[in-house]
């Protein structure tokens, strides 16, 4: 017989926290699982914990695969599941509550939903966690028809933060999920999540949510680490946000909250680019860069595009609007001083 529930796990070099991961999901109250293990061609020990792990658990099955990156990790595991049945994701460095699996699955299955949603716990490190506020889509049980998707959530996908883009803490309905075979992979790997999300949102009839904690996040993760193609990511993912709001024929309005977006996407970048190269790169380089960024057309039309935009660092629209790279390199200058006295004073509160 199959089981009702599949949780599929992309893995690359995670010795250190694997065990504590499939740990989590093998102690499931919710106990009719199948648990798939996609090893992305690490090269740490991963595959062989993998395979120890199987050896301990039927409900284990691990996939070896060429090094392709969490998208295709992910795809190879949605590629075995059974038409029926319903789906989770769990990244290798982070958990489960005992209790998660049976909340999703009750979910779902008794509001009869395409996608069931719960709430996400971010923790530092065992016994330390942070509680976020509760998006307001998820303070209360709540299940969405087809047009109160469109009306209510999809503008999360578009710059406004409401209901939560990324995989974790959600249950996808199988043949539903599988349909992702087609979907665009606009891409490499920033925001992946919110470009899938969006298309199973569109395709979803019904989507439940519920406030309860589901996952467990560990802070410091892969998308804490300086990402190469982070802004081609977030330029890629606004020309794609357009297409489906034209494609769709969504609210005008997001193409502005869309081009605000990238608008603070492009000083996360500038601020990523100057932490990482400010000590093997001239200033003549960096300024290379945000000379580059600045005359980019996608760059160009967004920035442009709201006016009345005053979100963000106070001038910074205005100064990419000038191409004024002295301003900008003075201000990233300032941001990063700022914020290495707080990662400082953190640091040390995390090591008392």
């Amino acid at each position: 017989m199959k089981p009702q529930a599949s949780i599929i796990v992309p893995i690359y070099n995670a010795e250190r926290y694997l065990t504590t991961c499939v740990r989590s999901l093998t102690s499931q109250t919710f106990s009719d699982i199948n648990i798939i293990l996609i090893d992305d061609g690490s090269t740490d020990n991963s595959g062989t914990i993998c395979d120890k792990l199987a050896q301990k658990d039927n409900r284990i099955l691990v996939m070896h695969k060429s090094n392709g990156g969490v998208v295709s990790a992910r795809s190879a595991g949605i590629s075995i599941l059974p038409d029926e049945g319903y789906t989770t994701f769990c990244d290798a460095d982070d958990y489960l509550p005992s209790n998660a699996i049976e909340k999703l699955y009750n979910l779902i299955t008794d509001q009869k939903a395409d996608i069931a949603c719960g709430y996400l716990k971010r923790f530092w490190k065992p016994g330390i966690s942070f509680s976020t506020n509760i998006p307001a889509s998820l303070q209360s049980p709540h299940t969405y028809e087809k047009d109160s998707i469109q009306k209510e959530l999809l503008v999360s996908f578009f710059g406004v933060t409401d209901f939560p883009g990324y995989l974790a803490t959600k249950m996808y309905r199988n043949s539903k999920l599988k349909l992702s075979k087609d979907f665009c992979r606009p891409v490499q790997f920033f925001q992946e999540d919110i470009a899938f999300n969006l298309q199973m949102a569109l395709i979803s009839d019904r989507i439940s949510v519920m406030p309860d904690t589901v996952y467990h996040y560990r802070i410091g993760g892969g998308t804490s680490k300086f990402m190469p193609t982070f802004i081609d990511d977030c330029i890629s993912l606004y020309r794609f946000k357009l297409d489906q709001i034209d494609k769709y024929r969504l609210p005008e309005d997001f193409k502005r909250t869309t081009a605000i977006e990238l608008k603070n996407e492009l000083f996360t970048w500038f601020e990523m680019y100057y932490s990482k190269y400010r000590s093997t790169f001239s200033e003549v380089q960096i300024k290379e860069e945000i000379i580059r960024c600045c005359c980019l057309t996608d760059i160009t039309s967004a920035v442009n595009y709201p006016c009345d935009d005053y979100s963000g660092i106070s001038g910074f629209r205005e100064m990419v609007l000038a191409k004024d790279t002295e301003a900008i390199f003075n201000l990233l200058q300032h941001q990063y001083r700022k914020h290495y006295f707080k990662s400082f004073a953190k640091r040390i509160l995390f090591s008392l």
